[in-house]
C-alpha cells in the first residue's frame, strides 16, 4: 500500500468511528506523519495499531464493554484458565516434535528414492551441540523478535474497521480494574508468545 493509501484508510476509519460513535475522532499528526514515512509492513502494523489504540481512546467504553471485560477478566483470572493454556500449547509442540522427527527418519530412510525423483527434504532436528545449528536457532530468536509484535497483534487488519475495541485500549478508569485485566490478558500473551518462539525455532 502507498503512503498515501496507508494514511487514507486510518482516516477513513477515524471517519467511520466518528459517526457511528457521534463524537470527534482525530488521528494523531505525529503518528500519521510515521506511518507516512515508514515502508517496512511490519513497523507500519504496528504503527497503525497505536493510531487505532490512541483513536479508541477517544471513544468512551460503553457499560456493556466494562461488564464484558469484568467478566473475560474474571474468567481468564482462573488457574484451570492458565493450565489449560499451558497443556493445550505444550501438547501441540510435543505432536509437532514427534511428527518432525518421523518425517526426518522417513526422508532419510528414503533418500535415495527422493534424490532420484528429485525430491527435497523438508524436516531436520537440530542438534544441540553443533555450533552450526545453535547459530541456526540464534538468527530464529532474532527474526522472531523482529516480527513477534506483528504475529502476537495481528488483528490490526479488523480493528482498522472501527467495529472492535483492541484489547491494550484503555476500559475502565479505576487503576486496580484496569491494571488487573493488562495483567491478566498480558499473562496468556506470554504463554502463548513462549510456545510460539519455541515452534518458531524449531522451524526455522
Amino acid at each position: 500500500m502507498t503512503p498515501y493509501g496507508k494514511v487514507r484508510t486510518v482516516k477513513r476509519t477515524a471517519e467511520r468511528m466518528a459517526e457511528k460513535y457521534g463524537r470527534d475522532v482525530v488521528p494523531d499528526d505525529g503518528l500519521l506523519k510515521q506511518l507516512f514515512e515508514e515502508s517496512d509492513p511490519t513497523k507500519s502494523d504496528e504503527i497503525k495499531r497505536k493510531i487505532f489504540v490512541d483513536l479508541w481512546e477517544q471513544v468512551p467504553p460503553t457499560l456493556m464493554e466494562k461488564l464484558d471485560a469484568i467478566r473475560y477478566t474474571a474468567m481468564l483470572s482462573s488457574p484451570k484458565t492458565h493450565i489449560r493454556n499451558i497443556l493445550g500449547n505444550t501438547a501441540m509442540y510435543v505432536g509437532k516434535g514427534l511428527s518432525d522427527g518421523v518425517g526426518q527418519a522417513l526422508e532419510k530412510a528414503l533418500k535415495g528414492k527422493m534424490d532420484r525423483l528429485g525430491g527435497i527434504r523438508t524436516k531436520s532436528v537440530l542438534n544441540p551441540l553443533s555450533a552450526e545449528d545453535k547459530a541456526l536457532k540464534s538468527r530464529a530468536r532474532e527474526v522472531f523478535d523482529e516480527i513477534k509484535d506483528t504475529v502476537l497483534n495481528n488483528d490490526v487488519k479488523y480493528i482498522e474497521k472501527g467495529n472492535s475495541r483492541p484489547i491494550d485500549s484503555k476500559i475502565f478508569k479505576s487503576k486496580v480494574l484496569e491494571g488487573s485485566r493488562k495483567v491478566v490478558s498480558g499473562t496468556l500473551e506470554y504463554e502463548d508468545e513462549v510456545f510460539m518462539r519455541l515452534n518458531f525455532e524449531s522451524a526455522f
